[in-house]
């Protein structure tokens, strides 16, 4: 049996139609930094818990 480290809670990341995980702090934030760019409202979860909430800004194109 594994111990019970954080190692073994994965981070979700949450937006309204799709859940993500990852099992590091540092990939989770990378990743919801991208969903939140492509205009996505995203929650990030840890042991169940609410982490943050970030509102989803979209990047207008140049072209």
């Amino acid at each position: 049996m594994l111990p019970q480290t954080t190692s073994n809670y994965p981070y979700l990341i949450e937006t309204s139609n799709k859940q993500i995980q990852k099992y590091s702090k540092t990939e989770a934030d990378q990743e919801a930094e991208r969903v939140q760019e492509t205009g996505t409202d995203v929650e990030v979860f840890h042991r169940g818990h609410l982490l943050y909430r970030l509102s989803g800004k979209f990047q207008g194109t140049l072209f």
